[in-house]
């Protein structure tokens, strides 16, 4: 069994433009993984992201503790950690910056949002904590309608029947996409530092 923390926020997308956040933490099969409001106030999409993955990773790791002292006669708080280890914690986000920035070794620019990304990393890659993050796309969250007025109607779907973590075709296409833009980016910035570069020996 593993523990499933899926984490999603939106920035000023509520009344009153307030951000929410919302996470879902469930036990699920193996076979599923393969190879409220925002209590403060955040500046970006991306603050919001981070900040709420750090929370549902939190909700993640309390879940698995439970279990453990339900499951394991041998359980004490001094030594929750090993104990939970057993269950691996997967925390599933849908922002690919977020993703990007919890595996890269990058903080970002603002000093709060760097603060949430370092503690989130260190619990992340913290010894034997039994924690990794994974990337779907939006429309395969759970956790979305919990921070959107009008969400993907996801996780009725899966209270109904089943979610897997498995790779589709269409975040497959978005990856791609996504590559794309990006090298169409690079090619257009080398392009533009070229022709600076031929003006100023001209």
């Amino acid at each position: 069994m593993v523990v499933i923390a899926a984490s999603d926020a939106s920035f000023a997308g509520m009344p009153r433009g307030r951000s929410q956040g919302g996470c879902v933490v469930s036990m699920a099969n193996p076979a599923l993984w393969h190879s409220g409001l925002l209590k403060r106030v955040v500046r970006s999409s991306l603050a919001a992201e981070i900040s709420q993955a750090a929370l549902s990773l939190e909700e993640g790791d309390s879940c698995r503790a439970l279990l453990a002292e339900m499951a394991l006669k041998t359980f004490s708080l001094a030594g929750w950690l090993p104990a939970v280890s057993i269950w691996r914690l997967i925390l599933v986000l849908d922002s690919r910056t977020g993703y990007d920035l919890l595996n890269g070794t990058a903080l970002g620019e603002d000093k709060r949002l760097a603060i949430d990304i370092a503690a989130t990393k260190q619990a992340l890659q913290e010894d034997g904590a039994e924690r990794m993050v994974r990337w779907v796309p939006g429309e395969e969250l759970i956790a979305d309608d919990l921070t959107k007025l009008t969400g993907n109607v996801k996780l009725m779907q899966v209270l109904a029947a089943t979610w897997a973590l498995k790779d589709t075709e269409s975040a497959r296409k978005l990856r791609q996409d996504a590559a794309a833009r990006k090298r169409a980016y690079r090619q257009r910035l080398s392009a533009d530092r070229a022709a600076a570069e031929s003006q100023r020996t001209r």
